[in-house]
């Protein structure tokens, strides 16, 4: 049985694979093109094009591989099926119940590597993304991998750990050096908003350096006109369905914390998290057609099958959403239906399987 699993999931995996390099492909080459037309602003050039473009990879993997394993084992265990070897298969005695399960086994190996892109990949490749599509509008700031953006202010050395949509900062660390670059002051801030032309910083701890003293002062929230330049957030904050589940998570906590609007975050969060499923549920809409009548149907064919299923899981799942916060339909629920009627629809063909 185990060389049973190793094949089925051999196929499935690699015709997945192949479908989602096709269709990163493609989808690259009109970015590209895009990122083409804005070569000559500000500082961009072709190579930042190209550069913002691969590291934007991460991301798209991310958004397609649904698709690629709905197409690609479609494709590939339609080929199975055209051969006659799922027929030889059952004909040795494996029930279809026995293939559904290798198949599953397959789509949870593809589930764990669409969570861990998601999740470890697709945020941090996201902010050095961002980072050089800054220089666009030729603003001066950096980031380095794992210590966030940093930001240079005159005489201030500005350290943001988060940002988040609607002007939020999180983990903030402010250093004012002197003319003769020697440490004056060093500032921490938990969060801060901007609002009304100004900064509200709060929880702040702030520690003076004067002539061998050190002295230091603690508020709850303190106001500044003068923090960062709220345009640099057009192209460096960070969307939801670009954070990590972790992220989206804490984030939530914090928004609750502040009696502040969570709905969007708990919608991406639960999207975070039916993304990876949807694989296996890709495989789930599969098989019915597999066992069904494919050995007379064209690649072709096949593939305007995948196509069709794929664009109506995707119509599916932003008609919910955008339902979802018009009525105020929970998150949870908007991002799990599409996912559960799919599920629904492929236990349904398979029972139907004779």
């Amino acid at each position: 049985m185990k060389i049973l699993d190793f094949y089925i999931a051999r196929a499935i995996i690699a015709g997945a694979m192949m479908a989602l390099l096709v269709l990163t492909a493609l989808e690259v080459f009109f970015a590209l093109v895009n990122e083409f037309g804005d070569v000559g602003q500000g500082s961009y050039g072709y190579l930042d094009a190209v550069y913002y473009v691969a590291l934007t990879l991460p991301t798209r993997f991310y958004e397609l591989f649904p698709a690629a394993v709905l197409v690609g084992s479609l494709l590939s265990l339609g080929t199975l099926a055209a051969n006659s070897e799922l027929i030889a298969i059952r004909a040795a005695g494996i029930s279809i119940k026995r293939i559904v399960r290798s198949a599953v086994q397959a789509g949870l190996v593809l589930l764990i590597i669409v969570a861990l892109i998601g999740e470890f990949l697709v945020p941090s490749f996201e902010r050095h993304a961002q980072a050089v599509d800054a220089k666009k509008q030729d603003l001066q700031v950096a980031q380095a991998r794992g210590s966030g953006l940093w930001v240079r202010d005159e005489d201030y050395y500005i350290n943001v750990g988060h940002i988040y949509p609607g002007l939020r900062l999180q983990d903030v660390n402010i250093l004012q050096m002197s003319d003769d670059s020697k440490l004056v002051s060093s500032t921490y801030v938990a969060s801060a908003i901007y609002s009304e032309n100004q900064w509200e910083l709060r929880d702040v701890q702030r520690t003076y350096f004067d002539q061998g003293r050190i002295t230091n002062e603690s508020k709850n929230v303190e106001l500044q006109a003068r923090l960062m330049d709220p345009e640099l957030f057009a192209v460096l904050t960070v969307k939801p369905d670009m954070m990590s589940a972790w992220e989206l998570h804490r984030y939530i906590n914090y928004l609750e914390r502040n009696k502040l609007g969570s709905a969007g975050y708990r919608l991406a969060f639960w999207l975070k998290v039916t993304t990876p499923i949807s694989c296996v549920v890709m495989l789930l809409l599969v098989l019915p057609f597999v066992f069904s009548s494919l050995r007379s149907v064209s690649s072709g064919q096949l593939l305007v099958i995948g196509i069709l299923l794929g664009l109506g899981f995707y119509i599916l799942i932003q008609i919910t959403a955008r339902a979802g916060q018009i009525y105020g339909i929970p998150p949870f629920i908007s991002a799990t239906f599409p996912v559960l009627c799919f599920t629904m629809f492929g236990l349904f063909g398979l029972t139907k399987i004779r």
